[in-house]
């Protein structure tokens, strides 16, 4: 039987003790005075027997207590060691270390999820109480407080405490940089020992903020020679590094006459190509006067080559016709200050006979008119790219270099 059980017998048990002991203490009537005695002797005995029976489940009992009491200590101070995060395929498992009384767990990792939809603000800006109406959910991205709303509900104005949003704390201060502190020129392979010196290579050392150093080489370029413009003439191309090719400029003929004297009633003469242009100054004439008055007189002329111009009181005679040449000839009152004859059409460029190695000659149609004014680069001797023949250069804003290179010209 169990422990509750035997206590019950013996309570009951000596229940029936206690019970018989009255009628056996009645000496009138020894019969029933014995017939109690041995019926409380029996229950006595009963009482005892489940009470040997008890004792030792009462040891148990206080055994088993004690070792709940342990527990509940242990568990009290029972704490998680580590939780480890395995792969998706790993088992979930959990480790007891008795040691530090710690448990270890090691939990797979889940299957990853479908991408979400990335936030967005629906609206932003300075002003919330623009949006006070919109429906709950509604965000505004205050961008004076970097702060982000959220309504509550379609109350209006009914709006979240506002979070922080885009910004984060201030970082660590990083590690300072090493930068440049000085860059000092050093030496030259030129004989002055100065540096930029043309075709002379410079050294110069840079020291770092943590005192390290490097050097570096610079390679000054060879100076150029002056441009030139191909304009007046056929050209011979002597000690030049570039040949300036603008034919927008060659015009035609143009001559400039000035007073030298003004006169009163005085004839002033003008002859172009044989033929004479006259007026006569009044008493009041300066030399806008007469310069006018010659204009007016060799514009009126018939079969004129020139068209006459006053510019700044000088007399300016253009001819009418590019590429045309013309005389001009005046009277002691007067001089031709300028005579120009550029040259409009096809012209010739003439490379130098005896080129030294690495000599340069570059071309550069900056009007584009090659096509119309087409140039010939004579070889003067020397092959180019090669071929014993001169090189014609009729494409339009074309630009390049001729190279004297072993014994001929190449184009870079």
């Amino acid at each position: 039987m169990g422990f509750v059980s035997n206590i019950n017998i013996i309570a009951n048990k000596l229940t029936e003790v206690d019970s018989d002991g009255n009628p056996i203490l009645d000496l009138s009537n020894l019969n029933s005075a014995l017939t109690y005695s041995i019926e409380a002797k029996n229950s006595a005995t009963i009482a005892k027997d489940s009470a040997d029976i008890v004792i030792p489940l009462a040891d148990t009992v206080v055994a088993e207590a004690n070792n709940v009491s342990n527990l509940v200590s242990t568990l009290q101070t029972l704490s998680i060691g580590s939780v480890i995060t395995g792969t998706p395929t790993q088992p979930t498992t959990v480790t007891y270390d008795s040691a530090s009384n710690t448990f270890s767990f090691s939990i797979p990792q889940g299957i990853k999820g479908d991408r979400g939809e990335a936030f967005r603000i629906d609206a932003y800006g300075t002003d919330i109480t623009l949006y006070d109406n919109m429906l709950v959910g509604f965000s505004f991205l205050d961008i004076i407080e970097s702060k982000v709303y959220f309504k509550l509900s379609s109350t209006t104005g009914d709006w979240s405490t506002g979070i922080l949003f885009g910004k984060g704390d201030t970082g660590d201060t990083g590690a300072t940089g090493n930068g440049i502190v000085s860059i000092i020129f050093t030496s030259t392979t030129d004989a002055s020992g100065q540096p930029s010196k043309s075709g002379a290579v410079d050294t110069y050392t840079i020291t770092m903020s943590d005192s390290t150093t490097s050097s570096i080489s610079v390679y000054n370029g060879i100076d150029g020679l002056p441009n030139y413009t191909i304009q007046t003439s056929d050209y011979t191309a002597v000690n030049m590094d570039f040949v300036y090719c603008d034919t927008s400029v060659l015009m035609a003929q143009v001559d400039t006459v000035a007073i030298v004297n003004v006169l009163v009633s005085t004839t002033y003469t003008v002859t172009i190509d044989g033929v004479g242009y006259t007026y006569t100054s009044t008493t009041t004439d300066t030399v806008t006067g007469i310069v006018n008055g010659l204009v007016t007189a060799i514009n009126a002329g018939v079969g004129v080559p020139v068209t006459a111009s006053n510019i700044t009181d000088t007399l300016v005679l253009t001819a009418n016709v590019a590429g045309t040449a013309f005389t001009t000839t005046v009277d002691t009152n007067m001089s031709v200050v300028t005579t120009t004859q550029n040259k409009v059409g096809s012209f010739t460029i003439t490379l130098p006979a005896l080129p030294s190695a690495n000599d340069k000659v570059a071309i550069m149609d900056i009007s584009t008119s090659f096509s119309t004014n087409p140039l010939s680069i004579a070889r003067n001797g020397n092959t180019i790219m090669g071929l014993a023949e001169d090189m014609l250069v009729d494409t339009d804003n074309i630009s390049f270099e001729l190279i004297y290179v072993n014994n001929d010209w190449r184009i870079k």
